[in-house]
């Protein structure tokens, strides 16, 4: 029940935050091969105005367990910038979650904003999670287990 409330609450803010996503785009072309060479190349994807790269990776933590986290990573930028042909560097938003095999999980939100052709930068990061962790002792044969339920925001 907890995956699915999480996978609908992450569903819901990731299009409520990009109206702009829904709508109809021009179709265009981006070449995923390089010209010289013939490998896969992602850098005109991610260079584009619009994209996603989504994440995956594995939780390895002793205190939590094996678990994975991911999620996408939204890359946008200010259209009317590149028509006057400034290169600021892409917005990026992340959407994610992470579940470990102890019953430990979390979400998280976070925006890294360029505006003002670059002279205006913004970091902001929002976490909620509950980690069940085990505590061993050096010196003594006792683990001590307890649940820290927490709720992190970085600006």
């Amino acid at each position: 029940m907890k995956k699915q409330t999480l996978a609908i609450v992450l569903t819901i803010l990731s299009l409520m935050s990009y109206p702009h996503l829904l709508q109809a785009q021009e179709k265009q072309k981006i070449p995923l091969r390089d010209s010289l060479d013939g490998a896969v190349d992602m850098s005109y994807f991610l260079a584009s105005v619009y994209g996603f790269l989504p994440f995956v990776m594995p939780v390895t933590e002793p205190a939590v367990g094996y678990g994975i986290a991911g999620g996408p990573i939204f890359i946008h930028r200010d259209i009317e910038a590149l028509k006057r042909g400034v290169a600021d560097p892409p917005s990026l938003t992340v959407v994610g979650g992470m579940y470990t095999e102890n019953g430990s999980w979390g979400v998280v939100g976070a925006h890294s904003g360029v505006w003002k052709e670059d002279h205006i930068r913004y970091l902001g990061v929002a976490f909620y999670g509950s980690l069940n962790l085990t505590y061993y002792p050096s010196l003594l044969p006792l683990e001590f287990k307890f649940t820290l339920n927490t709720l992190t925001l970085i600006q």
